[in-house]
């Protein structure tokens, strides 16, 4: 079965980790790919897998509320 929103689920945490890494950084977004992971994973296991993705999300808004940059910011461009 196909369906047009097949992906929208990836695509979502996807984009949540460039956020958590720090746009435009590669580093960052590796980091924050394992980081998102670990966090989704220890809640699937100890807390509830209900609630899985909630705790993802609300790791992007803890740091995205101490550190707006993301984790690893990109080094500035001039000129």
């Amino acid at each position: 079965m196909v369906s047009p929103t097949m992906g929208d689920l990836v695509g979502l945490k996807a984009f949540a980790i460039v956020i958590l890494g720090g746009l435009g950084s590669l580093p960052g977004a590796t980091l924050g790919g394992f980081a998102l992971g670990f966090v989704e994973e220890f809640a699937g296991r100890y807390l509830s897998t209900e609630y899985r993705d909630a705790f993802g999300f609300l790791l992007i808004i803890l740091v995205l509320a101490v550190k707006p940059q993301g984790l690893v910011p990109a080094k500035e461009r001039i000129g």
